[in-house]
């Protein structure tokens, strides 16, 4: 089933629920949110679900849910920042790619 926009920008409100909870936060905790839903943002095969403003929108909710759920938020910003420093990596090879194929043409 293809993740759809809706779905994806309410995870974080879903997440932020479950935390209300000791044994909901538990479980949060153990599936460790954020780092999956970097993966999401990373991931070729959401693409599209994850198109103009849904990395912002995801963003905030994340960040709410880091405010709400201080227990998640030394391992959530762990894991943000290992995806800023995987894309930023990326992208210096993408451009040279780019540059290259122009180049060539």
């Amino acid at each position: 089933v293809p993740a759809s926009t809706e779905s994806l920008c309410g995870l974080p409100t879903l997440l932020s629920a479950l935390c209300l909870h000791a044994d909901g936060l538990a479980a949060v905790r153990a599936a460790h949110p954020v780092r999956a839903l970097t993966r999401l943002l990373t991931s070729s095969t959401h693409q599209r679900a994850v198109s103009g403003t849904v990395p912002a929108l995801l963003g905030s909710g994340v960040d709410e849910l880091l405010r709400h759920a201080p227990e998640l938020r030394e391992e959530g910003v762990s894991d943000l920042l290992a995806c800023v420093r995987a894309l930023a990596q990326e992208r210096p090879a993408e451009a040279e790619d780019e540059a290259a194929a122009a180049e060539a043409e």
